[in-house]
């Protein structure tokens, strides 16, 4: 299990540190015994309702990001060599040129949300939907491994995941087809 603690320095600071489950540790400095608590208590509360996500993980670059999850998730054996050529180009051609450089942690909702609208001015219907639906396997891979945030209830606050849940897997004017 976590854990988490306050520590005084001996310059007067006060120090709040943590340590996770994998392994990986982290600390903020604050100048008071308030601010501390009030910080502890806020990141104990999180990790109860899944909201805290590890900083360090979080800045890891969109592409890095991708990199790993494409690692796992073309080495399925039943992965179609089409389904794995489309994925890989629609990565390459739409989500990197937009997200990849940005870290996990900073791909909010209006940021997808622009890269909806100025996708949907090239693709198709059938196009933004597939490009959206990678988007949202890969932050969702991010969520799971405490890149980017949790939100229980209304779902996720920011990023395409919070889009497609919200709406029902309707986003920024992105229209069924008629048929």
């Amino acid at each position: 299990m976590a854990s988490a603690g306050i520590r005084k320095s001996p310059s007067g600071r006060v120090k709040v540190w943590w340590r996770l489950d994998d392994g990986s540790q982290g600390s903020q400095t604050f100048d008071d015994d308030g601010q501390a608590t009030r910080y502890l208590n806020k990141l104990r509360a999180q990790w109860d309702d899944g909201t805290w996500i590890n900083p360090q993980r979080g800045r890891i670059s969109f592409n890095q990001w991708a990199d790993e999850w494409w690692e796992t998730w073309s080495a399925h054996p039943r992965r179609s060599p089409n389904g794995l050529e489309t994925t890989e180009s629609n990565l390459r051609l739409h989500l990197r040129p937009t997200f990849g450089a940005k870290p996990l942690n900073v791909i909010s909702h209006q940021l997808v949300q622009r890269w909806q609208n100025q996708l949907e001015k090239k693709l198709g219907y059938y196009g933004v939907m597939a490009c959206r639906s990678l988007l949202n396997r890969i932050l969702q891979a991010g969520r799971v491994q405490g890149a980017r945030p949790h939100h229980r209830g209304a779902g996720p606050r920011f990023g395409c995941v919070g889009l497609l849940h919200r709406t029902g897997g309707q986003a920024g004017g992105a229209q069924t087809p008629e048929t």
